[in-house]
């Protein structure tokens, strides 16, 4: 009988020991099996020591940079972080949600976030900002420029000057009451004049250049602004308001309509923020929009800017000077209860409450408008962006939503009865996502949903992983995962390209980890709350186990000899067991064949090998004939 082993695989435990594939593992604990050779991964390398979060334990770290720098953020329990979608952000901003400390999601940026001695984030702010509770009740219309005359010229055009400064600019219209003798239009036949204005104290009547009639001149009397009903306006105003870092929030209610003349000066009194409208958030501006059309259901147009704490404002704009459209009439603030944000590559973020899943508007985190939100029919559990939508797993039937506009996002149920146990278990790869589910690893893309470890675990293999404890991350292409199961805590690795490797357990278990797309390195939280850098390649070797199929032999028979093919042999172990008895246990020597124990004899052999050397191949056989 002959044995020969390579290359290796990794573990899949829903076949029997006996009826392993070739290469198959009963065990592979620590091994990298990625080339097909047997190969360790590095130790864990010591990059940071974190605070602690006095009462709350660290659950999740999230490595934020600031130019060059980089800070390591930590937050109690499950958290979900993501960087803002804002490219060349000044503000470097970063989101969160799941912050048991604090009743919503949140956000900071930079020079608040390291701003304190460590705990990082030093100070953060409430996610969103509210609309005003309080209108512009009050718009004081300007008063009509009025004045006395000192005396009326007998000219073409006719002059008026007048006892004091008239405040009139050329296009006004006036009315007159002149002392003793009526009005000038029972002399003019015209009831209104337009002026135009020479001097502060002096101005023309331009439509009286033609025609004109004898009368006595006049050297007293009033004049008085007058506004016709072709140059009147109404108008609504409404406000909002504005962080320090530029974040506009939705409007008041609009205020009550106001009748002006389309020139006329108002002077608007701004309401003062309510103490729960500041409370947890920097705003230190607010905007003010006015009517552009004679209607409340006109568009409210850009009027001005103030500081929030300016209680009044005089409106002296002209309607054609008006600016943009307000674009923030939609912006709610986001719900107390959203969980799960993630980044679209279109510059949305997504995530989720109760039943729906929630989007933001494009390029304004801050904004999460109601009508973009959808309602599925289970409870969401965990959300994910890939390349072609978003995965939404629930505690029922999972869905790919699909779209590239928040606006129009279209859910697909999938007809696959996997719910998704662990919100901290679902990993994007790009392509596609990944849960955990009742019955083993879940991947959705966009051609549905599949049970990829069907073949590898069944649901009695799979039981003690406890998925509902499961926290996993994306390495390399690959599903790496920790968990906290019935035989105690540890952690395993997955690819899901190649699920017919299997799995590899990992020996070790961590309380979070974190992966990020600059670099393809893995930094987890050790249970002593220090980050540490996993398979660091300067870091020495960490020694594998790795353990064969259950090899039948067609007779009776002892095994004589073993050779093993390494890349060195500084640090490797063989054993091999027959009917489940270890046989021997011996460092290998080299490349040469060495020899094993004889007297026994036996009808099934494994083989095991444990230690840092890298291995291609391993042969055993009865002769020296079998062993070359």
């Amino acid at each position: 009988m002959r044995i020969e082993i390579g290359p290796f695989k990794a573990m899949t435990p829903a076949v029997s020991s006996k009826m392993l594939p070739s290469g198959g593992a009963q065990k592979a604990v620590g091994t990298d099996l990625y080339s097909g050779e047997l190969r360790p991964f590095h130790k864990r390398k010591l990059v940071k020591a974190l605070q602690g979060l006095g009462s709350y334990d660290i659950g999740t770290i999230f490595r934020w940079w600031t130019g060059s720098q980089s800070y390591w953020l930590r937050f109690p329990g499950h958290v979900d972080v993501v960087n803002g979608p804002l490219a060349d952000d000044v503000w470097e901003r970063v989101y969160w949600t799941g912050d048991k400390r604090y009743a919503g999601p949140r956000m900071s940026y930079t020079g608040k976030i390291q701003s304190g001695s460590g705990d990082y984030p030093s100070v953060s702010y409430k996610l969103g900002v509210p609309a005003p509770a309080d209108t512009i009740s009050n718009v004081a219309k300007s008063a009509a420029s009025s004045g006395d005359i000192q005396q009326v010229h007998r000219e073409r055009p006719m002059r008026v000057r007048t006892v004091q400064p008239h405040n009139l600019e050329t296009g006004d219209v006036v009315r007159f009451d002149l002392d003793g003798s009526g009005s000038l239009a029972q002399y003019l036949n015209q009831g209104e004049f337009q002026v135009r204005v020479t001097a502060d104290d002096e101005f023309t009547l331009n439509n009286t250049d033609g025609a004109n009639v004898e009368y006595d001149p006049f050297d007293g009397g009033t004049f008085e602004r007058y506004f016709a009903p072709g140059r009147l306006e109404t108008r609504f105003y409404v406000h909002t308001f504005v962080t320090e870092i530029g974040e506009e929030g939705p409007p008041s209610e609009p205020s009550s309509e106001v009748v002006m003349g389309r020139d006329q000066g108002a002077t608007l009194t701004l309401p003062a923020p309510r103490p729960n409208e500041t409370q947890g958030r920097v705003l230190d501006r607010r905007r003010i929009y006015r009517t552009a059309t004679s209607a409340q259901g006109g568009q409210f147009q850009f009027l001005a800017e103030v500081d929030i704490t300016e209680t009044s404002y005089t409106d002296e704009t002209p309607a054609d000077e008006l600016d943009e459209t307000i674009p923030s009439t939609a912006w709610d603030p986001p719900p107390d209860n959203l969980k799960g944000l993630r980044v679209a590559p279109q510059g949305f973020l997504a995530g989720f409450f109760d039943n729906k899943v929630a989007f933001s508007e494009p390029y304004q985190p801050h904004a999460w408008p109601t009508d973009y939100q959808l309602a599925l029919d289970s409870e969401v559990v965990a959300v994910e962006v890939i390349d072609n939508g978003v995965v939404a797993g629930t505690t029922g039937r999972p869905y790919l939503i699909q779209g590239i506009d928040p606006r129009s996002m279209t859910p697909r149920r999938l007809e696959v009865d996997h719910a998704c146990l662990s919100a901290a278990s679902m990993v994007s790869l790009g392509y596609a996502a990944i849960y955990a589910s009742q019955d083993g690893l879940v991947q959705i893309d966009s051609g549905g949903a599949r049970l990829i470890t069907a073949g590898v675990v069944t649901e009695n293999e799979w039981r003690p992983y406890n998925p509902e404890t499961i926290h996993a991350y994306e390495w390399s292409g690959q599903y790496i995962a920790f968990y906290s199961g019935a035989n105690g805590k540890g952690g395993f690795l997955f690819d899901p390209r190649s699920p017919e490797r299997g799995i590899v357990e990992l020996g070790f278990w961590v309380r979070s980890a974190f992966s990020e797309s600059r670099s393809p390195l893995l930094f987890v939280l050790n249970a002593s709350e220090d980050v540490e850098e996993w398979d660091h390649p300067d870091a020495d070797l960490e020694a594998y186990r790795w353990r064969s199929a259950v090899f039948p032999a067609p007779r009776p028979s002892n095994m004589a000899l073993a050779k093993v093919t390494a890349s060195s042999y500084s640090d490797l172990v063989f054993r091999i067991y027959a009917e489940g008895e270890l046989i021997t246990e011996k460092p290998v020597p080299g490349l040469n064949p060495f020899r094993l124990p004889s007297g026994y004899l036996a009808r099934d052999f494994e083989i095991e090998l444990e230690g840092t050397d890298a291995v291609q191949r391993v042969e055993v056989g009865e002769s020296a004939s079998e062993v070359q």
